[in-house]
């Protein structure tokens, strides 16, 4: 077991307060990543991680996260399957 990525639960972070701005509706997309001064692209792509599965979360934390995977894979949207089930079997080492 390996300590968690202190960059990736940075951006977990991220993802979560960007998708509660989001969803409440202060903002879109363009106006928030204007504010935050990143891309609208990069947005999207680190507001998939506000859904990763309690599992993959975990081992996220545990530092179980499969060695080859990291910030870049996990918000690939033609890599992260919208179910959960086949996220915890791609991602997590032995959850």
């Amino acid at each position: 077991m390996t300590a968690p990525d202190p960059g990736l639960l940075k951006l977990i972070l991220t993802a979560r307060r960007w998708w509660s701005i989001l969803a409440q509706g202060e903002l879109r997309v363009s106006e928030l990543a204007a504010r935050e001064g990143v891309s609208a692209s990069r947005v999207t792509r680190a507001v998939r991680l506000a859904f990763l599965s309690p599992q993959v979360l975990d081992a996220i934390l545990a530092g179980r996260l499969r060695v080859d995977i990291g910030a870049h894979a996990l918000t690939r949207g033609d890599v992260v399957s919208a179910r959960w089930e086949a996220r915890r079997a791609k991602f997590a080492a032995g959850v």
